[in-house]
């Protein structure tokens, strides 16, 4: 690999892949020490906003972020692993839940009406099923896009291997 191939691909260098997010996840979980209840602060071992943050506890805000990034990805890496599943014969098929554009859309709408349509004795219980609803279809699309063997050109396998085998097949 030549020195000019690399600088090019600026995404794959570390501090842009991990020290990024982290620092951007250490700004959401302060946020939400700061915002949400008292007793979170305590819980993460964070101190007060009156007092000084030392090294240990800036250590455990980084790390705290950095975890608080790689959960908010998941979604995203489910998504991009089952896209296999949204494209027919390099058509997008006909809307239907399962589509991962179509779910994202559909939830995205669905959280903000809660957030600002249900009431907020109700609206924590409501934003946990939310989350189990769209946790249920990604593991459904995850089940569809790894269980079930087809057969593309002959290779029999998962929808997902199957449909790199055939993209293989397609270039060689």
């Amino acid at each position: 690999m030549t020195a000019e191939y690399g600088s090019t691909r600026w995404w794959e260098n570390y501090a842009v892949r991990y020290l990024m997010p982290s620092i951007a996840g250490m700004i959401a979980v302060s946020w939400l020490c700061l915002n949400g209840d008292t007793k979170l602060r305590a819980l993460l071992y964070l101190p007060s906003t009156a007092e000084r943050i030392d090294t240990a506890s800036l250590t455990l805000l980084f790390l705290y972020g950095n975890l608080f990034c790689y959960i908010a990805s998941y979604p995203v890496l489910v998504f991009h692993a089952t896209r296999v599943l949204d494209f027919n014969n390099d058509i997008w098929p006909a809307l239907r839940l399962s589509d991962g554009y179509v779910m994202t859309i559909l939830m995205t709408g669905i959280a903000f009406l809660v957030a600002h349509f249900v009431p907020s004795a109700c609206r924590r219980w409501a934003a946990i099923l939310l989350a189990l609803a769209f946790t249920i279809l990604q593991l459904r699309r995850l089940w569809l896009a790894f269980y079930p063997r087809i057969a593309v050109d002959g290779c029999s396998g998962q929808v997902s291997r199957s449909y790199g085998y055939s993209l293989r097949a397609g270039t060689s």
